[in-house]
């Protein structure tokens, strides 16, 4: 189901799998959102599995648990399994990346397309059937908190960078905000950054590159990848990284163990 893209609610937003499930060995699956102003996704919960977001472009206001968040871009949200959450696009356009963990939820977007959306309003047996379609793939819905709820602002850089010299480190989600569950870090790099090869013998690391160019070694290829290329590092493969464009680059990195 890599590249697929799924319309789960007309124009207002798709979503296209960048990472499958049959990738990581059901790891993780990865997403890219775009939404237009007002599009939604209203309160739920998973039962099966943690979503991490991280905002691309525009606007998006989050319920996480008890909160409310508004995050703009190089904003990252996690939403663990079990806690109720939302979101709503607040911009005219925006874009974000979702991942999974564990993956397999491009089952549940394929048949979220095929069921199509609630009529407007809805007869008591469109819900029922909606709420079963929810309830096939372990969610079930949830209360948005009340109004007057107090708003905050995610910040970009919740954490300090740490400088190698011809890039920089700069974490989004340490194991301790995801119990173990993933490492989140946006790379700042000069031209020429690199990290020589390296084995991940337990992890996955799903690369996606935010500006600039990449030269990625993965096992015996080499692979040149642009802005909005993701590129997977497998378990127990070699992998590297370099930055070859002459004005730097910025670069998404996910850590997530194997399954």
């Amino acid at each position: 189901m890599k590249n697929q893209t799924f319309t789960y609610l007309g124009d207002d937003m798709h979503g296209t799998c960048l990472v499958s499930a049959n990738e990581t060995g059901g790891a993780f699956s990865l997403f890219h959102i775009v939404a237009a102003l007002g599009a939604s996704v209203p309160p739920h919960v998973h039962h099966n599995e943690d979503e991490a977001f991280y905002v691309l472009k525009g606007s998006f206001q989050f319920q996480m648990g008890e909160r409310i968040v508004t995050a703009g871009p190089g904003c990252v949200g996690f939403g663990p399994r079990g806690v109720p959450h939302s979101l709503a696009c607040t911009s005219e356009h925006a874009e974000l990346l979702v991942m999974a963990l564990p993956g397999g939820f491009e089952a549940f977007f394929t048949a979220l397309e095929a069921h199509g959306p609630l009529p407007m309003p809805p007869a008591p047996t469109d819900i029922e059937g909606f709420f079963g379609l929810l309830a096939r793939f372990g969610m079930t819905p949830a209360a948005p908190l009340p109004e007057g709820t107090p708003v905050e602002a995610l910040s970009a850089q919740p954490y300090p960078k740490l400088d190698l010299g011809d890039h920089r480190i700069c974490p989004k989600l340490i194991a301790e905000d995801t119990k173990g569950a993933l490492v989140l870090s946006e790379i700042e790099a000069d031209y020429g950054g690199s990290v020589p090869l390296h084995v991940g013998e337990r992890e996955y690391w799903a690369f996606y590159v935010l500006s600039g160019r990449f030269a990625f070694g993965i096992g015996g290829d080499s692979v040149e990848a642009a802005p909005g290329d993701c590129i997977l590092g497998p378990c127990g493969i070699e992998q590297s990284w370099r930055c070859v464009s002459p004005e730097g680059g910025r670069l998404l990195i996910y850590v997530a163990p194997g399954e």
